[in-house]
């Protein structure tokens, strides 16, 4: 989670910086289907962990 906390401050300290006004969040769905044999399973696990509605809830938070 600290990464994850870490992460998220820095890009919105990164748009706050070059002004950004608009952020757009895509649709993870199938992140995790396409690691299959190209990343080690300590990797596919920790995508499959991911909590993608708490990152994006906190993200727009922070943005606000």
């Amino acid at each position: 989670m600290d990464a994850v906390h870490k992460s998220k401050k820095q890009f919105v300290d990164g748009c706050l910086k070059e002004q950004v006004t608009d952020v757009v969040i895509g649709n993870p769905d199938g992140v995790q289907k396409k690691t299959k044999g190209k990343k080690r399973k300590k990797t596919t696990q920790k995508l499959s962990n991911w909590s993608f509605g708490q990152v994006n809830q906190k993200l727009e938070y922070k943005l606000e």
